[in-house]
């Protein structure tokens, strides 16, 4: 192991719908802004998906690290309008996190998982289960 400084900026997809951003190009073009800002780790927001596969390709080779949310946000913790008890359909939203740990284990970039945004108490939110995927199926 050897220990290294980050800076961290934060990534919130540039379109939601992956319609007219989720190009390389643009993907390499965007991650190297945050690069030559300094930045070496980037955060994908939990609130928004995960990106599309070049994305992280382009974080991979620029030697930039991803730290990946699921798709939970400070409205799954009651605290405002939403409740412990989200997700509602549990079962797609694990198969949904299962099928995306899967993807995206294998990028050099992936740092580290983290249960989603503005979580909170830990024993409510995020859900266990969700743990229990990431270490089942990213052991490393």
């Amino acid at each position: 192991g050897q220990k290294i400084f980050l800076l961290g900026g934060n990534w919130i997809t540039p379109d939601l719908l992956l319609r007219y951003s989720a190009d390389r190009t643009r993907y390499c073009d965007e991650v190297r802004l945050h690069q030559r800002a300094g930045i070496n780790l980037l955060r994908v927001w939990g609130g928004g998906v995960s990106e599309r596969n070049p994305f992280y390709e382009c974080a991979s080779e620029m030697g930039l690290f991803v730290y990946q949310e699921f798709w939970m946000s400070g409205d799954n913790n009651g605290r405002w309008a939403g409740s412990y008890s989200w997700p509602l359909d549990e079962a797609a939203y694990f198969a949904n996190a299962q099928d995306t740990v899967r993807r995206l284990r294998r990028f050099a970039a992936l740092l580290f998982w983290g249960g989603g945004n503005e979580l909170f108490p830990r024993r409510l939110s995020p859900p266990v289960a969700l743990e229990e995927i990431v270490h089942r199926e990213d052991p490393g």
